[in-house]
């Protein structure tokens, strides 16, 4: 585990961008400074490492409105881990 690689891919996927077809622009231009940076397959491990916190988190539930807001940006983040991990993987 890189936690340099680790700390960078949770600053990009932020959910201040959205992206209603596909990922955010964003999102694609850091994934491919990381590439610039690191090699694919530690940006596909780091990647995968992430999967079991971003689901975990994903699944938290409440009541409040709080809660619900909380459960859709960790969706999101989700979604953008998965798709970010599509991405790098389409290098190989």
């Amino acid at each position: 585990m890189n936690n340099a690689i680790r700390k960078k891919i949770d600053k990009l996927l932020v959910v201040r961008v959205w992206g209603y077809h596909g990922m955010p622009s964003e999102i694609i231009s850091g994934l491919d400074a990381l590439l610039a940076e690191y090699s694919i397959s530690e940006l596909v491990s780091e990647l995968e490492s992430l999967l079991p916190d971003y689901r975990s988190a994903a699944k938290v539930k409440g009541s409040s409105g709080m809660a619900a807001e909380l459960q859709m940006i960790t969706g999101v983040r989700l979604i953008y881990l998965e798709e970010s991990l599509k991405y790098i993987r389409s290098f190989l």
